[in-house]
């Protein structure tokens, strides 16, 4: 839901059960039906260590990568042709 945005949460909570539905959400109008609800609950450290994981090591692999860019960028002048820098 947080791709959708905080607004789009919020409507959710408020909208009729069972009933189709237009929320706006940061991608645009979105269609749901929501058909019912959980109360919910904090999840354990161990029950979610292997996505939090996951998600640093793809975080710090895009870290690595911008910079390796940034570093190539700095070695090269382009030029265009028949001109000057």
């Amino acid at each position: 839901m947080a791709s959708f945005g905080p607004a789009f949460a919020d409507a959710l909570d408020r909208v009729a059960l069972g009933e189709f539905h237009v929320l706006a959400s940061s991608a645009g109008p979105v269609i749901v039906r929501v058909e019912s609800r959980d109360q919910g609950r904090r999840a354990s450290f161990d029950t979610v260590r292997a996505r939090v994981r996951l998600d640093w090591m793809e975080t710090k692999a895009r870290e690595l990568r911008k910079a390796a860019v940034r570093e190539l960028g700095q070695k090269y002048v382009v030029q265009a042709e028949g001109g000057s820098s």
